[in-house]
């Protein structure tokens, strides 16, 4: 079966059965009297009764609900029929049993929710399927239980929903490679006397660290000997014994066979399940059915009926809908001659022909491609043979480097381009050398495991994804079946078999997951063969939604204004994350990424030619005129221009949940405020820095604060002492436990987790849980003295950042529990090594530019860059320590780092302003009160108004309220629960209610 997502129908597997067992017959003498807790049934009926506390009978509605009570049926009493009136039913649900508490997950057919089961028949909502799966294991969906419409009335109380991995009351629970079972009760956890036979949970040690353990224990049969949990029929287990003695006889040989008679209730049974349906679609991802009935047998006679599902769905056809690439027609319309590459025929070539003579151009030494294409835009035949003389004599043979090659992504393109534009001016041993040679060296780099099928957002995957697809094109009939096997293995093998599935998952929001620097190279490696695809008639483009996401994605992603960043000259940028070496220059050139590569001028060139008619294609060519990235002469040379629409029609924030990346501006002016935040980890690519977490601001063509962008450099550590990496959290605007951030990502116990996420019109707000994220169990590694990847002091830490866009401010509130250090001897001797939870550091880490002149008053810091500035108000704790790095190092990539400190109890919180604002703009003021369960907070500025923002206390988010007025005390809401929907389509990003 395929997985379901959580918020779709869950289909259970229910085989049901009568109660099969075998019962010593019983002859009464008389009625029996029966003591709360006794079983008993009616002789030929298959029911089966408790005995409440108010000696009122409750039903078991079918056999699964009795065996999460009950091991066997050996204690049921069977009783004359005219006796049962003695036990009637109860006036007031529940009227029957439910699933013991911890047992099962259960809904009712029509919904989609899911409930677990708490003591007191309570039923508590599942928030998302990442909770389920952290508290019920990978197949929680198999626990899952449809309860009828007749017996949902039983679970009679509600709680609140599970928004959070914690877990519950009435579960069992363990750790990993832990033997101990423990049981939840009033949120703390009390180990068992003896152990359950079954449905007990295993769970990562950051769910288990989240409840405290009491030290006493609580007996096994406490537990099991209290099947009614609601209504005034509790049972006194104190007063209850295992066995009862009553006024009946039992017989000692077994019962004649009873025969059915009319009236005798029948339950109901399963017929078997019909075949599947058609699938509803070909391609793409469609959904079929099977259905069953009641009716093997029907249930009779107030018989009970089938529990489960009557129909079940399941995915199918999920392949991407793309043309057959060997037998498909648009391989028909490859020319015989050249060139066959992005000039797919005369009008195309004569058009680029015609921009050449307005836009002439020199070609560089150092590009073939670009000398050949000056030949064959220009006629000059010495660029032609300079080019084919660099292809002639170049050989990757050398250039091995085990199970990767720079120099395929590199030159793979320079060589297709000039055998192709250039094959004219070549000679026929030329061209079958060229083919002999490179026919090998392209079979070779699909070979390879870095950059392989399985890693579809790596940039070594799309340049031999490229060079392939070019390959097979341009050698299309010339070659044989290589042609056929490249194209193949481009189109089908990676496009459709891997980078599709991914993007429409894992990718979903368009953000290329390798970076600022590494990522573009998505977008611009297959710019060549997708637009000659597209124009023999196969649009890869519109086979998945990633390339329109990434449209708006870029469009958010980039700075409005021309930025300057340290001492470079004032250029347009996109928000920094992951590796990047070029971001302050590369040999004194700024590098930025929007400019140094041509990645994106091409991508959004080509984004608003192919969709020039739809919304997205205009905003494309809106992001062209505002911002004049570079492109490629070839992509230029074909740019048919066409109609712009302002991005003032498009919303404000921007979600690209795959890899959690936020993005919330105040408007879409020059001189807005823009903030960017980093919750989530990229998947199949590389290159990712530990910055979960994270958030950056930019105002008014300054960086207010911002991670350190770097690759490979070494900066000064914590509290002014050791050494960090690039990649490790404290380089970025991250949370702390003792000098250390996020675990590494490969070892990580699992991602972070976005429990709430809200765009409304004057803000936004978002929690991500990094629990997870911050610890790494499974790794046992040390590099110089520290763990390696595990974060030892780490038990939970949940991040909100709620901006307010009139007044420009970001407020983050962290929920923070330290722990002892809890790996035991595993990593041998490490510092740090603290032994008490309220002795743990925790850290505030926010950047600041070289360049900005800082300041500092009480518990307010200043930033000031140019005319613009961000004003740091530190609201809790109190006294928190302050280090300020100078210079982090880095060999010119670091910056000025503030490392704001708090210890003193396991438990604690840092409630942040970030004021982003020009120097001659009034500071806020502030208004902080505090009970013992909120903070609540008001923000006041002389002009534009202010804001009373509550958050609830707690180490789970527990959300709190928002309001702002203009003018006047503000009016508060509850902040959202849940995660906000947000769709991409052709007109942009649209937010749900």
């Amino acid at each position: 079966m395929t997985k379901r997502t959580f918020l779709l129908y869950v289909p259970v597997f229910l085989i049901l059965g009568f109660f099969l067992f075998t019962l010593k017959s019983a002859q009464a003498e008389t009625c029996p009297s029966f003591l709360p807790g006794d079983l008993f049934k009616v002789a030929n009926n298959s029911a089966v009764y408790l005995v409440d506390g108010n000696l009122k009978r409750m039903y078991f509605p079918h056999s699964e609900i009795y065996h999460s009570w009950y091991d066997n049926f050996d204690n049921i009493k069977v009783i004359p029929n005219n006796c049962v009136d003695n036990y009637p039913a109860p006036v007031n649900p529940p009227y029957g049993i439910n699933y013991r508490p911890g047992s099962r997950l259960v809904k009712v057919q029509i919904s989609p929710s899911v409930y677990a089961v708490e003591p007191g028949d309570k039923l508590r909502k599942l928030g998302s399927e990442d909770v389920a799966r952290q508290l019920y294991g990978d197949n929680w969906a198999s626990l899952v239980r449809d309860v009828a419409d007749s017996f949902w009335p039983n679970y009679v109380n509600r709680g609140d929903e599970i928004t959070q991995a914690v877990p519950h009351n009435g579960m069992f629970i363990k750790k990993y490679n832990s033997a101990d079972v423990y049981y939840v009760e009033d949120n703390q956890l009390v180990k068992i006397s003896s152990i359950p036979s079954e449905d007990i949970r295993t769970v990562s040690e950051t769910v288990f660290s989240r409840l405290t353990i009491q030290t006493q224990t609580v007996a096994l049969n406490t537990i099991y000997n209290q099947p009614v949990q609601s209504g005034t029929g509790i049972i006194d287990i104190d007063t209850t014994t295992p066995t009862v003695t009553t006024q009946t006889q039992t017989q000692t040989s077994e019962p004649e066979p009873q025969q059915s008679t009319i009236g005798v209730p029948v339950n109901g049974g399963w017929s078997a399940w019909s075949s599947w349906s058609a699938c509803s679609t070909t391609c793409g991802g469609g959904t079929q059915t099977r259905t069953r009935t009641c009716s093997n047998p029907t249930p009779a006679n107030g018989g009970l009926n089938c529990v489960g599902s009557s129909y079940e769905n399941q995915n199918c056809n999920t392949q991407a809908c793309v043309t057959n690439p060997i037998s498909g027609d648009w391989k028909d319309n490859i020319p015989t001659g050249h060139p066959r590459l992005y000039f797919t025929d005369s009008a195309k070539l004569t058009a680029a022909r015609a921009w050449y003579q307005n836009n002439p151009f020199t070609p560089s030494s150092l590009s073939p491609a670009e000398q050949a294409l000056h030949y064959l835009l220009s006629g000059n035949t010495a660029s032609a043979q300079t080019a084919i003389n660099w292809l002639m004599n170049y050989s990757i043979a050398s250039e091995s480097e085990g199970g990767k090659r720079d120099q395929a992504r590199w030159n793979g393109e320079n060589v297709v381009l000039v055998f192709d534009w250039a094959y004219d001016q070549m000679t026929a041993s030329q061209r079958a050398t060229i083919m002999s040679r490179w026919n090998t060296n392209m079979a070779e780099f699909l070979g390879f495991d870095w950059g392989g099928v399985d890693m579809p957002f790596n940039n070594y995957y799309w340049g031999y994804l490229r060079n392939a697809l070019e390959w097979g094109i341009a050698t299309y009939g010339e070659s044989g079946n290589n042609a056929n096997y490249f194209i193949d293995q481009a189109i089908t093998t990676r496009f459709a078999g891997t980078f599709v599935p991914h993007a429409n998952t894992a990718g979903k929001g368009g953000l290329p997951m390798e970076g600022s620097q590494y990522g573009p190279y998505l977008l611009g490696y297959p710019i060549i063969p997708f637009t000659s695809v597209n124009n023999y008639g196969l649009n890869l483009y519109n086979e998945t939604n990633f390339y329109k996401e990434a449209v708006f994605n870029l469009i958010h992603a980039t700075t409005p204004k021309e930025t300057i960043t340290n001492s470079l000259a004032a250029s347009h940028a996109i928000f920094p994350y992951a590796d990047d070496e070029f971001f302050l220059g590369n040999s004194g050139e700024s590098f930025y990424a929007l400019y140094g590569a041509e990645n994106i001028g091409n991508f959004m060139t080509t984004a608003a030619n192919i969709w020039s008619g739809l919304a997205v294609g205009q905003y494309a060519r809106e992001y062209l005129n505002k911002y004049s990235p570079n492109a490629f002469y070839a992509v230029s040379s074909l740019d048919n221009s066409g109609t712009a629409r302002s991005f003032t029609n498009l919303a404000l924030d921007y979600y690209a949940s795959g890899q959690k990346h936020f993005y919330t501006r105040n408007s879409w002016n020059e001189n807005s405020t823009v903030v960017n935040l980093q919750m989530g980890s990229p998947n199949a690519a590389a290159h990712h820095h530990r910055d979960n977490g994270s958030f950056q601001i930019w105002r008014n063509g300054r960086w207010l604060t911002r991670e350190t962008v770097s690759y490979v450099d070494t900066f000064i550590g914590f509290n002014n002492s050791g050494t960090a990496m690039s990649a490790d959290a404290i380089t970025h605007n991250a949370i702390l436990f003792e000098g250390i951030g996020q675990a590494g990502v490969g070892y990580a116990d699992g991602p972070s987790n976005v429990v709430r996420l809200e765009s409304r019109s004057n803000y936004s707000y978002t929690a991500v849980d990094l629990s997870n994220a911050y610890r790494a169990h499974a790794s046992d590694y040390t590099e110089g003295g520290k763990p390696r990847d595990d974060n030892p002091h780490a038990k939970s830490l949940i991040r909100e950042f709620l901006f307010i866009k009139p007044l420009e401010t970001l407020v983050v509130f962290d929920r923070m529990e330290s722990t002892a250090y809890d790996r035991g001897t595993e990593l041998g001797t490490v510092t740090p090594m603290v032994n008490d939870a309220s002795l743990v550091r925790k850290t505030f880490v926010a950047h600041f530019e070289d360049s900005a002149v800082l300041s500092q008053s009480g518990n307010n810091y200043r930033a000031r860059l140019g005319t613009e500035e961000v004003r740091i108000s530190t609201l809790v704790p109190s006294n928190p320590a302050y280090v300020l790095v100078a210079d982090e190092g880095g060999d010119g990539t670091g910056q000025k780092r503030l490392e704001i400190t708090t210890s003193g109890s396991a438990q604690s919180y840092f409630l942040t302003v970030l004021q982003s604002k020009s120097s001659s703009d009034s500071d806020l003021t502030f208004n902080l009160s505090e009970t013992s369960t909120q903070y609540d907070l008001t923000i006041t500025h002389p002009t534009k108004g202010s804001a009373r923002v509550i958050f609830n206390k707690g180490m789970t988010s527990s959300g709190g309220s928002f309001g702002y007025a203009s003018s006047g005390t503000p009016a508060v809401s509850n902040l959202i629960a849940s995660v906000q929907s947000m769709t991409v389509g052709d007109s942009g990003p649209v937010w749900g209610s």
